[in-house]
């Protein structure tokens, strides 16, 4: 079809991994290019087997949420990070649901990588977790003699 093309050639312009699944069947319709070229190609494939070795679909697909009671998408997009055991990655994703051109429901989900974000936030708690101790370990020799272990002259002023 001329209009899956045209969805298709945009979201193979997009720099992020996009993939869209069937709502009814969680079988793979689409994957743009940034996509396979991480992945590999899956369309045809249950998302669930295909990306993440799982029986049942995953609990973070967030579907449900974005289907009104009577199948057709709500118009909520939902951002969340997720770890991608099969790449050892971290994933912003962002979901969402709507019509794709043959006009079945669909869930397209853009995954942006973070890991390097993530590692940088880990990296920044761990100093702030030293910084911390050391603070610590610093008002405890201001306050104690270092020869008796005493408290110091200036703790016992501050005490009086």
């Amino acid at each position: 079809m001329m209009e899956n093309a045209l969805f298709e050639s945009h979201f193979d312009l997009i720099p992020f991994g996009i993939y869209v699944v069937d709502a009814a069947s969680y079988r793979i319709v689409y994957s743009n290019r940034a996509f396979n070229e991480h992945f590999g190609h899956h369309a045809g494939k249950l998302c669930h087997e295909a990306l993440y070795e799982r029986a049942e679909p995953c609990p973070w697909c967030r579907l449900g949420e974005l289907l009104t009671p009577q199948g057709l998408p709500s118009g909520q997009t939902r951002v969340f990070e997720h770890f991608n055991e099969s790449d050892d990655r971290w994933y912003q994703m962002q979901v969402r649901a709507m019509t794709w051109p043959d006009g079945r429901v669909v869930r397209y989900a853009i995954g942006v990588d973070i890991s390097e974000l993530k590692d940088t936030q880990n990296q920044l708690a761990e100093a702030h977790a030293r910084l911390a101790l050391t603070n610590i370990e610093l008002a405890r020799l201001s306050t104690t003699d270092m020869l008796t272990g005493l408290a110091n002259r200036q703790q016992t002023e501050h005490l009086l």
